[in-house]
């Protein structure tokens, strides 16, 4: 299966999760943002991050800039799964 249809499928089958226009080093890429909120032993908190290809964000590193539909974030954490994509965890700038 295509990395396309990956991000098409996680974005069907989420209702907390979008396609979102996100700019990375000036460039546009396909990604999918979620925010959810949880509460985790009492405490609240949400959790933003990006769902992205591999191939679409090589060299992206902890403290890079994002932007996700104009809103400015910076790169917290970064897991990829070992199947193309990449779970990029982000924290609001202020």
């Amino acid at each position: 299966m295509a990395i396309a249809n990956d991000i098409k499928a996680v974005i069907a089958g989420s209702p907390f999760a979008k396609e979102a226009v996100v700019t990375w080093k000036g460039n546009p890429l396909t990604a999918v943002f979620s925010d959810y909120y949880i509460d985790a032993q009492g405490m609240e908190s949400s959790v933003p991050h990006l769902i992205v290809a591999d191939s679409n964000v090589s060299g992206i590193a902890h403290g890079d800039a994002v932007t996700v539909d104009g809103t400015a974030y910076t790169v917290r954490g970064l897991e990829p799964n070992g199947f193309g994509l990449t779970l990029v965890i982000l924290e609001l700038d202020a």
